[in-house]
């Protein structure tokens, strides 16, 4: 864990472990009651919850047209409607199991124009009912001696479309569940090429060939309330990934998902041992509601629950960790930029005049060895007209950083076409990825901006290299978050006009 703060609730949390047999003991429950608090609260300070919930609730529930094709590929595969003999299950109807899914889908798309969903929860009757029925599907076409092929073609490009890393992350909970041996009838030895990741192509492939194959047990393991939250999507979840994908919302990355997934499951045990509500929680977590974490949550039953203090401890202890990759995701990347602008503008008189005539080449390289320095692997990128100067990949998320060098007094118009060209390039690449504007700012006209992620996607970071001494400055340009349909507003200070540069389908 990178949090030294976070490793210390998890040792006190082990240490609680050890004296379960004391659980029902007046010291044990203020002392747990006690470190849920100051776990949640520190959770809600190192991560931006409120940011996770936005991310969530605009992909709560993606179209289903990437399901729905692929039944339809279904019925063109099953022509005939005559039973299949399974070993598992007796005879089987492809057609009846694929009508029961469109029914699912059916009662998913009315709740959803009459936002009344009463028990139903989206992304688990996709990834628990509909996925029990396309598990039944695929042992159909192994019964028949059939390989799904347009299935796998679905995955496939499910996988191209949400990007390399999201890809990346699939094939390691494979890797995972492949090595755990649990019944799983694949490959038990996991070619080292696909390990590391060297041909991403023949990963996709391996991956929408493992995901097309009847596997029973991989319901049971979406269903527990105990399972890893890196288990391996089921069909039907990729299957969703296209419309997510091609969606205007960012996806929420592989740790966002994760803490949602863990938080929902903290929320019945604080529920049944200290009678909290979820108004409660989310205050704890500085947040004003939870709603997007309960659209994706797994339901727990009441009288599933053996013992609501061991499972406490175990899903807060979960919960904490994966706050910690939350958390490390933005920090590892934001924390040593926001040194480097740092050093460079503290620094300024030493090497103003070495800095000045410098081309933005130069500040590409300098900000790339910077980066390298503390064990990032940066990409630069030097020609094409459709490419961000250096990529960063961290956490699992893509940084498209784009450098800029201003020595003119900088206008509104002309940020505003700066991060126009930084959308652009986010525009191109997966849905989680994120855009970083870097100017390196030589005029006398100091230029501030907000240190927080604009529509949860764009961060603009400007170092402010000029030797003239603030008493001396006449005037600043102050980046805000923009109102209604604008990704920005510019504020002038130093007279009384306001500019607000307009961004629309941001």
């Amino acid at each position: 864990m990178d949090s030294p703060s976070f490793v210390h609730l998890v040792k006190r949390l082990d240490d609680l472990a050890h004296h379960l047999e004391s659980s029902q003991l007046p010291w044990f429950q203020s002392s747990l009651k006690l470190l849920t608090h100051e776990s949640l609260i520190m959770i809600g300070s190192a991560v931006d919850i409120p940011q996770v919930c936005r991310r969530l609730e605009a992909n709560d529930f993606p179209t289903l047209h990437g399901l729905r094709q692929a039944l339809d590929f279904m019925k063109m595969d099953f022509t005939e409607s005559t039973p299949i003999p399974l070993d598992s299950a007796g005879e089987v109807d492809p057609h009846r199991e694929i009508q029961g899914i469109e029914e699912f889908i059916e009662k998913l798309e009315a709740a959803r124009a009459n936002e009344r969903w009463g028990a139903l929860v989206p992304q688990e009757v996709i990834a628990l009912d509909i996925e029990r029925r396309l598990q039944v599907l695929l042992a159909c076409y192994a019964a028949q001696g059939q390989i799904p092929v347009s299935i796998r073609n679905c995955v496939y490009r499910s996988l191209l479309l949400v990007g390399e890393n999201i890809t990346n992350c699939v094939w390691n909970s494979i890797y995972n569940e492949l090595e755990d041996n649990n019944g799983i009838e694949e490959p038990r030895s996991v070619p080292e090429k696909f390990r590391r990741l060297t041909d991403l192509e023949s990963t996709r492939w391996k991956i929408a060939e493992y995901i097309t194959s009847p596997n029973p047990t991989r319901v049971t393991r979406l269903a527990d309330k105990r399972a890893s939250s890196d288990a391996v999507p089921g069909l039907a979840i990729m299957l969703t990934w296209q419309d997510q994908a091609l969606s205007e919302h960012p996806l929420p990355s592989i740790h966002e998902q994760s803490l949602a997934l863990n938080l929902m499951r903290v929320i019945y045990p604080l529920k049944k041992l200290f009678g909290m509500s979820v108004e409660e929680i989310a205050g704890l977590l500085r947040v004003r509601t939870l709603r997007a974490v309960l659209l994706v949550r797994r339901l727990i039953p009441e009288d599933d629950v053996s013992s609501a203090t061991e499972q406490l401890i175990f899903m807060l202890r979960d919960l904490i960790r994966t706050a910690d990759r939350a958390a490390a995701t933005d920090a590892a990347i934001l924390h040593w930029i926001r040194r480097y602008k740092l050093v460079l503008e503290a620094t300024v008189p030493d090497v103003i005049g070495k800095l000045t005539a410098r081309r933005e080449s130069f500040f590409k390289r300098e900000l790339c060895r910077f980066l390298l320095e503390r064990n990032f692997s940066p990409i630069g990128v030097s020609f094409g007209t459709s490419e961000p100067d250096v990529v960063v990949t961290d956490g699992g998320i893509d940084y498209l950083i784009e450098v800029k060098v201003i020595r003119r007094t900088p206008t509104p118009s002309a940020l505003n076409r700066d991060l126009v060209q930084l959308v652009h390039y986010i525009s191109q690449r997966q849905p989680s990825a994120r855009g970083i504007l870097i100017i390196y700012n030589f005029t006398p006209t100091s230029i501030v901006a907000t240190d927080r992620w604009l529509k949860g996607r764009y961060l603009i970071l400007p170092i402010n290299l000029h030797s003239t001494p603030p008493s001396r400055r006449s005037q600043a340009l102050s980046i805000e978050p923009g109102h209604a349909d604008r990704l920005i507003d510019v504020i002038k200070i130093g007279s009384d006009a306001q500019y607000s540069t307009r961004l629309l389908n941001s």
